[in-house]
């Protein structure tokens, strides 16, 4: 266990004992908030989904107000769900994942834009449609991994491979041993990259590399974005360096082994500004477009 798990963990436990230890006068409290006329809101009736098992979930609530769920199911199927005040209104399935794609690696995102229109990002291919209805249009060859609106322009992240952003090339060294005999070996790789690209008449158009003259790789999964009340964009996001270790050994009747990263992965932030009117046709943009 790590000292960040052990910390939470000692955390919880203290809550929890907290908790078990003092009594909570619930009726005392509620008179409280009946004197602070604080507004009572209350919850629906339970909302029971789809049973199969979500392996992941995302949702967002669009601009009249009903809750948009896409969800992966136990079966890679994909999901698109409407909850209201009567609960599930609508579920369908819109599409499957590939057997080659990692369903927890995958592209999963969902956002309105423009207003009136429901985007979904899922592993290769991104969904459209209106949102009262219609056929889903469907366009591979998506990249995005999280939507971004800045200043009603749509925006999206996503890691690029080194040799597509053009950066220097690392030289890692891997280790091994095998049986009892030590070996050493160089890879050569170029670092990907954290990329924000920008909706320009119907195709993405990449406008900026976030830490680009490092040699840290950007993890494809790993990363979150926002944009602040000043339009600053807040980038965290997760960077390795490469080189493997494997072990091979065995025995008279077997014989196996295994490999694991040298390095451990390391947290980075970055913040910058765009221009209130977006990055069209500014010098930061990319030669290379992305039209899905």
């Amino acid at each position: 266990m790590s000292k960040s798990t052990s910390l939470l963990v000692a955390f919880a436990i203290l809550i929890l004992s907290g908790c078990a230890t003092t009594g909570v006068d619930i009726d005392a409290s509620r008179k409280e908030l009946e004197k602070l006329n604080v507004l009572q809101v209350d919850a629906s009736p339970e909302v029971e989904l789809n049973s199969e098992r979500f392996g992941r979930l995302e949702s967002i609530v669009d601009s009249a107000g009903t809750a948009h769920l896409v969800g992966i199911d136990s079966k890679a199927q994909i999901h698109h769900i409407i909850v209201d005040s009567t609960g599930v209104s609508h579920d369908e399935v819109i599409g499957t994942l590939p057997k080659t794609v990692d369903n927890n690696k995958a592209s999963f995102d969902i956002i309105e834009y423009p207003a009136g229109t429901i985007r979904i990002a899922v592993g290769e291919t991104e969904y459209v449609r209106l949102i009262s209805g219609g056929e889903w249009s469907r366009t591979g060859g998506n990249h995005c991994r999280q939507y971004l609106i800045h200043a009603s322009t749509l925006f999206c992240a996503f890691v690029a491979s080194g040799e597509e952003v053009g950066t220097a090339p690392r030289t890692d060294v891997n280790i091994g041993v095998i049986l009892i005999l030590p070996v050493a070996w160089p890879t050569t790789v170029r670092p990907g990259k954290l990329i924000l690209a920008e909706w320009v008449d119907s195709s993405w158009v990449e406008r900026t590399v976030i830490d680009p003259t490092t040699d840290w790789s950007a993890d494809e999964s790993d990363f979150e974005m926002g944009v602040d009340q000043h339009d600053m964009i807040h980038v965290v996001f997760g960077v390795r360096r490469g080189g493997i270790g494997c072990f091979m050994g065995g025995g008279y009747y077997s014989f196996g082994g295994g490999c694991s990263n040298l390095t451990e992965p390391e947290m980075r932030y970055a913040r910058f500004a765009l221009p209130a009117n977006g990055l069209h046709g500014g010098a930061q943009g990319l030669a290379r477009n992305s039209k899905h």
